[in-house]
């Protein structure tokens, strides 16, 4: 359904966004202008001032930095009008009104959230400042203990001065080496403007005398009397004014707002709206697959048989011996026993995922192709996937998050052509067995790929009564499939089935930051953590859950024959101290939301430098599996390419952290429901949302192969930002 109304023609006489109908044709009138004119200025003035805020380093009251401001703020208005008059306004002419205030409620939600996540830090500057006071007093007694009564004073900061001579002085202060030092009654005071802080430091020792420190609401005596030389700091908080922070925020805010706004006027508005199911179709060969095969198989290539991991040596190891165990899902090491059959090498993993993630991938860029989307586009998809060391390293490791990401991949794109065609396309015997296999692989090859599966098909019946024939049909193949697999297959291969056992590390995780916050336990509680660690040992790292389990001494048999008693800590805990919990879910799931380096490691792929100058990327084993590269020459060279891709953080946020490539599906999601102007165009979000919201609550290790099927969606849904565009738009 539209949630907007749809119009076979849009009048060129709108409603212009300052308020005013216009025809978008004709000048504005002078009264439109000066409206125009108005909001230029205040938008070049919040411009200027995040300007400065990031990049002019001088006190705002230097004249150097008012002339900036204001040179600044003239530039900046006369391009904000010009952008308004000749850009932005005319485009959104060309959609209803509820478009641009829509529009205009997104880029100011999205600009928050930027700077919520911290990927666009408020920086630490001031308008004005709280005015502070500080007197340092001799008391003219000591510690009984003490030689003397010497003070000396080392630091002296208030966030505008650092200058001891800034200091009214009474008694007798000398000035030795780089200390203010006196062994007589006197004082010290000053006053004046303050940022952040007044922090003093202060010399301590066996000859160190006592003082009081006064400050406008308190007086404290300390003794600086130690049998040890050392140092003691003091520090006086004076938080910015509320005014002064809310100032920076609003600047930083509607500054990105517009920069959003921007981005939706280029992207939204699209003229002579026409649904893609009245355009020719449009074919484009199944050679776009080549240059990720190409490319893909070079890496293989070079880091011949494959990248393996402990995780991949472990499901390697089963696909010989034919002991498989469930916690990493068995699926993958049965298929891997299979495949041995053919080629006993774990390069033929490799293989099968490559030729699956480049014709999946062609076979999303033929449909958009056959939707209006531009052949040339199409070509630079692909070259884009074959080129980003993100797809030719993990389609060449061995993890089992490598299908699952290709699966969850699949289902975004049967889930587009349903949402692109209103389902027509996906009405067939071949549809429902593809989006069939699509689901069963979410489902088998993750433990928490059963949500995700389960939001795609209620989503696919509610909103497409098109498909629901092929849907029910597809979720009953899929069902029986996991069925066949997850028990007569599992049960004659004599699978140990551990799996859901690793939902256990989730509660440890979050149980050790209360055992951290010292959350009171009940004395049952108490003894069953005890038994499994005793607390004192116990080490909380919010980042990763291995750390604590990688500690000596952790009984797991005990934790993971305790599922229920687990749950009942977790949960009872959580009760007690909700923000704990939430706390810890804030940094343990960094990765999930937070686009730029910092505050967490991210694990990658195991691909190293030695210090001896070699390369490894296979785990030491025993098994036999070694580093054996067909195009030793390219070792390096592909090293170094995956190096800087990983150290340059723009680059790194693109390629490696799986934030950002989430928030680019989501909000190619909502553009093409603005374009189209209908809901349902929001479905086309789904698979990423579920998974991202996910592992917003499951997450307990920074590995971005966990996000992987979501970033290969991000990738993908840049090019979906081309769908609609017309080659004779007017603007």
């Amino acid at each position: 359904m539209h949630f907007l109304q749809k119009q076979d023609k849009i009048s060129c006489t709108v409603t212009d966004q300052m308020g005013s109908s216009v025809n978008s044709t004709e000048s504005p009138s002078k009264k439109q202008r000066t409206v125009r004119w108005i909001l230029s200025f205040f938008l070049g003035l919040q411009l200027a001032l995040a300007g400065y805020l990031f990049w002019i380093p001088y006190p705002i009251t230097s004249r150097r930095s008012l002339l900036l401001i204001g040179l600044l703020t003239v530039l900046l208005s006369a391009a904000a009008f010009g952008i308004l008059t000749r850009w932005m306004l005319p485009r959104f002419a060309r959609t209803p009104r509820i478009v641009f205030r829509l529009c205009l409620l997104l880029s100011v939600f999205c600009s928050g959230l930027l700077i919520l996540i911290r990927a666009v830090p408020l920086p630490d500057r001031y308008f004005f400042l709280p005015s502070g006071s500080v007197s340092i007093e001799t008391v003219g007694t000591h510690n009984p203990s003490s030689n003397g009564s010497q003070i000396r004073l080392l630091l002296f900061d208030t966030g505008t001065t650092d200058s001891f001579s800034s200091l009214t002085q009474s008694g007798s202060w000398q000035l030795e080496g780089k200390a203010l030092t006196t062994d007589n009654a006197g004082g010290l005071s000053w006053s004046g403007e303050v940022f952040h802080q007044i922090e003093l430091l202060f010399e301590t020792g066996p000859e160190a005398g006592i003082i009081q420190i006064i400050s406008e609401n308190e007086t404290n005596t300390i003794d600086l009397y130690t049998p040890i030389a050392g140092e003691q700091s003091i520090r006086l908080a004076y938080p910015l004014p509320i005014g002064n922070r809310l100032i920076i925020f609003l600047s930083v805010l509607i500054s990105l707002a517009f920069l959003f706004l921007l981005f939706f006027s280029l992207t939204v508005p699209v003229p002579d709206f026409q649904s893609a199911a009245m355009r020719p179709a449009a074919s484009i060969s199944w050679l776009v697959a080549l240059p990720m095969l190409i490319s893909w198989t070079i890496w293989l290539l070079v880091y011949w048989p494959g990248i393996m991991s402990p995780d991949s040596m472990d499901q390697w190891g089963q696909s010989l011996s034919g002991a498989f165990n469930d916690w990493h899902p068995a699926i993958y090491a049965i298929l891997m026993r299979a495949l041995n059959q053919i080629w006993q090498t774990p390069a033929v993993i490799g293989i099968v995922q490559i030729i699956a993630l480049s014709l999946i991938t062609a076979w999303g860029l033929r449909m958009l192709r056959r939707h209006g989307y531009p052949a040339l586009v199409c070509w630079i998809m692909s070259l884009l996937f074959a080129i980003t060391p993100l797809t030719g390293l993990l389609s060449i490791t061995l993890w089992k998050d490598v299908p699952y990401g290709i699966s969850l991949f699949a289902l975004f794109l049967i889930v587009c052509e349903i949402v692109l065609s209103s389902g027509q396309q996906r009405r067939g015997v071949p549809q429902a067995l593809g989006l069939a296999f699509a689901l069963t692989g979410v489902v088998l090859y993750r433990h928490n790929g059963f949500p995700v599966a389960l939001a795609a098909i209620a989503a696919l019946l509610i909103f497409y009564p098109a498909v629901r024939k092929n849907t029910l049909a597809a979720a009953l193949i899929a069902a029986l499939l996991f069925l066949l697999i997850k028990y007569p297959l599992y049960e004659s291969l004599a699978v140990n089935r551990t799996g859901m056992g690793g939902i256990n590390q989730l509660y440890l995780h979050h149980i050790s930051a209360h055992v951290e916050a010292q959350t009171p336990l009940k004395a049952d509680q108490e003894d069953y953590l005890n038994e499994l660690l005793p607390l004192e040992e116990w080490i909380y790292y919010p980042c990763n859950v291995l750390s604590l389990k990688s500690s000596a001494g952790v009984d797991f048999d005990l934790m993971y024959s305790q599922p229920k008693k687990n749950l009942e800590i977790f949960l009872d805990l959580a009760m007690q101290a909700p923000m704990v919990n939430l706390r810890h879910m804030f940094e343990a799931n960094r990765m999930i939301w937070q686009i730029q380096p910092g505050g967490c490691y991210l694990y990658r792929v195991p691909l190293f430098k030695n210090q001896d100058g070699g390369y490894q990327w296979i785990q030491p084993n025993p098994l036999g599996v070694r580093e054996s590269s067909k195009l030793p020459a390219f070792v390096e060279p592909f090293f170094n390419y995956y190096n800087w891709s990983a150290s340059v953080p723009a680059a790194d946020s693109f390629i490696w952290r799986p934030a950002l490539t989430s928030y680019i599906a989501l909000l190619t999601a909502v553009v093409l429901a603005l374009r189209m102007q209908k809901k349902r165009w929001l479905l086309i979000g789904l698979v990423p949302f579920v998974q991202f919201s996910l592992m917003l609550v499951l997450n307990f290790a920074q590995d971005m192969r966990f996000q992987y099927g979501n970033m290969l969606i991000g990738l993908f849904s840049l090019g979906l930002l081309f769908l609609q565009q017309q080659d004779n738009e007017k603007v």
